[in-house]
């Protein structure tokens, strides 16, 4: 068989990924994959301490978990040994995750299922949590199964984002996400394959960090201002990415580091992404290299988002909106009095104790309602959740004596 040219070599990596995309051609290569049991179920899950994690171990093969829009404070991370679906209703943006430290579990999902499993976990804000805002993980794939990560936000969190070890015949797909903000290293491949595509990685260390002859295919992301942008650490065998159709610009140690740098060949390119708001908003302005009118030659979209269609940065940014449900004051020494501003929509206040345990449930049709609670209730720090048809809102509270 003739040797293929590094273009014409790309050029079929970029064809075979439009062919994974599609299960179907990946189960006739493969053999099929684990069909969900007839007795899969779909679990609704609001926000609570734990209340993903929670849900997550009392899963089974095939269910499907709908993440309702609110804040999941102080998860401590679980095991996905079977095939499972985690969907953030509303996207990533109403769907806040704050992973507990490194004095809790290792990482929010650690993904251990076996052969023929599906995992998808899609539309979620991962962030450190600031009740013990100490060094946090994200996910970690050891999985023989097809795992699909998409649409997702990972914030402020400290190191591995995303670690992939090696991979079986499903690679890995981490595709559409939002890296901000993050320290050390966002994506960690250690071999095998995976498929990086269509990401933005901004404002953090690190992009993705390949390791023990990893092969991944990384197409269509952005690095833009990261202290590198992808880094092949020497190793036998050496990385060997295959790179398309990605715009790696103001990244300060250097875009690629250790790897054959791809600028100006298979529509890699190093231009000004011209985000809508470098700070909040990482849409796209009209005149962006990366939206598809202006992208290179059969590349598309470049990044995770398209274009912010406003004027000006401020018609981009909407202004955060004021929460409903707050605390008088904090601490307090014996009851806490919380505010309701749309209180006639509120169908009820549950008490938290730190350990996620359910205290008490006050119901109440007033803008002001005080939880009064008994003499031996212990002094620590508690969460107050305001439930609405829609999820509700959190607030944190100290109970001192």
């Amino acid at each position: 068989m003739d040797e293929k040219s590094p273009r014409q070599a790309s050029s079929a990596n970029l064809a075979a990924r439009s062919v994974f995309a599609s299960i179907g051609f990946m189960v006739a290569l493969f053999g099929p994959m684990t069909i969900p049991p007839a007795d899969s179920k779909t679990v609704v899950v609001h926000p609570g301490l734990n209340a993903i994690g929670y849900a997550v171990e009392a899963s089974s093969d095939g269910d499907s978990l709908l993440v309702m829009p609110g804040v999941y404070f102080y998860e401590i991370g679980s095991e996905i040994r079977h095939s499972l679906t985690i969907i953030g209703v509303g996207g990533a943006s109403q769907n806040e995750v704050e992973i507990c430290s490194d004095l809790c579990a290792t990482y929010l999902f650690d993904v251990v299922a076996g052969s023929g499993s599906v995992i998808t976990i899609e539309g979620l804000s991962v962030t450190r949590s600031d009740l013990y805002p100490g060094p946090v993980h994200g996910i970690r794939l050891q999985t023989l199964g097809l795992a699909s990560i998409r649409k997702c936000i990972f914030h402020d969190v400290f190191s591995r984002a995303i670690i992939v070890f090696g991979s079986g015949p499903f690679p890995p797909r981490i595709e559409s996400n939002l890296f901000s903000g993050n320290e050390i290293g966002v994506i960690f491949v250690q071999g095998g394959q995976a498929y990086i595509t269509g990401n933005t990685f901004v404002s953090g260390t690190t992009g993705i960090i390949l390791n023990d002859g990893a092969t991944p295919v990384i197409a269509n992301n952005i690095f833009s201002n990261t202290y590198a942008g992808v880094v092949c650490n020497p190793s036998k065998p050496p990385p060997q990415p295959d790179f398309a159709c990605n715009d790696a610009w103001n990244n300060t140690l250097g875009s690629y580091v250790g790897c054959i740098d791809p600028t100006g060949s298979d529509g890699n390119i190093a231009q000004d992404p011209l985000f809508c708001d470098v700070q909040n908003d990482y849409r796209l302005r009209s005149k962006s290299p990366c939206l598809p009118e202006h992208s290179p030659t059969d590349c598309g979209l470049i990044g995770a988002f398209g274009a912010c269609m406003a004027t000006t940065v401020s018609e981009a940014v909407p202004a955060p909106e004021r929460s409903f449900f707050s605390v008088e004051s904090n601490p307090v020494s014996y009851g806490p009095v919380f505010l309701m501003d749309d209180f006639q929509d509120v169908a009820a206040i549950e008490i938290y104790a730190a350990n996620g345990r359910l205290t008490a449930v006050l119901h109440s049709k007033a803008p002001r309602v005080q939880w009064a609670p008994p003499a031996a209730q212990p002094r620590g720090v508690y969460f107050a959740r305001a439930v609405t048809a829609t999820g509700g809102s959190i607030v944190k509270f100290v109970l001192v004596r």
